[in-house]
């Protein structure tokens, strides 16, 4: 569909004399039109020149279409059958958890035995470890984490190959539930919500396994077999996560994060009334949030018509933290007429509140000894 991912995954290239570097292969998703900069998953961007449609010119290259694209910006070299062409940047993975069946012909599967594993147009060695028993007779399926010898560029819900290399037979496949798992084992809780296919369940449990850090659509996607859309459909409809600024997290993580953060502000306003402020970089660590999600919070708290902190040039407050007490304003006047008096001599004056307050103010200047003066 339009605005899905483009992936191209490359199975011939080669160079035409006055066209140049030529891609083939079968558009699993997305569009891709003349002019688009392309991704490689070795960090090369190349441009598209012309497409073309089963071996006609075309303005557009669909999903499910034969595909031929005339690239620039990159050298034949550093493209290859195998490769992955995309709109967008995907990380590589050396490891998946997946759904696998064998077939009724194949060999019973012993836990940790080796196979290759073929998807779109690349193969590569794979161990094979199952879940929770340790060996899979033919015909059944089993949850099972595989090893790869090689990067692959994957997503949740693509399906490959599994065949035994003595003999050279295909022995069964499966579907990829997690393309870039955590942890030393699979998360059986986790992978049944993925196979379920329910996103109301996905999408919140993706979204704490990032704790701190929020998701966009577009990251989500990568991690949940749905497009940006439907995640974003889902998102809306669902009391416990919250979008800021194009991100997703859970609501009562930003709750916490939000309490956290105010509690932090008061706690610097009573401590120290003459600059109450947090620097940006200290009121992140107060909301113990990733500083991506920490900004989009902090500009959400101050956004609105009765906005919870307030941004300074000096960075975090509360909004009526400015306010100077009245006892404190007394002090700091009382302070700079001494300094004032005291001329080219000034005596000897803690850094309290009132100094620091008159500080900030310019009104004094700190001098080497632990002394301040009037700044005339």
């Amino acid at each position: 569909r339009a605005g899905a991912l483009a992936r191209l995954p490359v199975d011939r290239t080669f160079v035409m004399k006055g066209i140049g570097l030529v891609a083939t292969g079968t558009l699993w998703s997305g569009e891709i039109r003349s002019g688009d900069t392309l991704y490689t998953s070795a960090g090369e961007r190349p441009r598209v020149r012309g497409v073309q449609n089963h071996g006609r010119p075309a303005e557009v290259a669909r999903a499910g279409a034969r595909t031929a694209l005339d690239l620039v910006g990159i050298e034949a070299a550093e493209l290859e059958p195998g490769d992955v062409l995309l709109s967008s940047p995907v990380p590589t993975t050396r490891s998946l958890d997946a759904r696998i069946q064998l077939l009724e012909s194949a060999f019973p599967l012993k836990h940790g035995v080796r196979l290759r594993l073929y998807h779109g147009t690349r193969a590569t060695n794979a161990r094979v470890r199952l879940l929770d028993r340790g060996e899979l007779p033919p015909g059944q399926s089993a949850l099972a984490r595989l090893v790869l010898q090689e990067d692959l560029v994957v997503l949740p819900g693509d399906r490959f190959v599994l065949r035994s290399s003595s003999p050279q037979v295909t022995v069964g496949g499966g579907v990829i539930l997690d393309p870039a798992p955590t942890g030393r084992r699979p998360e059986q809780g986790w992978l049944e919500a993925l196979e379920s296919g329910d996103r109301s369940r996905t999408v919140p449990l993706a979204l704490a396994r990032a704790s701190g850090k929020g998701m966009t659509a577009e990251e989500l996607a990568l991690v949940v077999p749905a497009t940006p859309e439907q995640i974003a459909d889902v998102a809306g409809d669902s009391p416990e996560v919250t979008s800021l600024g194009g991100l997703y997290a859970l609501a009562g993580e930003l709750e916490t994060a939000r309490v956290l953060l105010l509690e932090a502000l008061k706690a610097r306003a009573e401590d120290r009334p003459e600059s109450p402020e947090l620097s940006m970089a200290e009121a992140r660590i107060a909301t113990g949030l990733d500083a991506r999600l920490a900004d989009a919070l902090i500009a959400a708290l101050a956004g609105g018509n009765e906005p919870e902190v307030r941004i300074a040039e000096d960075g975090v407050t509360l909004p009526d933290a400015e306010e100077v007490p009245p006892e404190l304003e007394k002090e700091a006047g009382g302070l700079l007429d001494a300094l004032r008096g005291a001329g080219v001599e000034p005596p000897a004056v803690e850094a309290t509140s009132a100094a620091r307050l008159l500080l900030k103010r310019g009104k004094v200047v700190r001098l080497d000894g632990g002394l301040f003066a009037a700044s005339e």
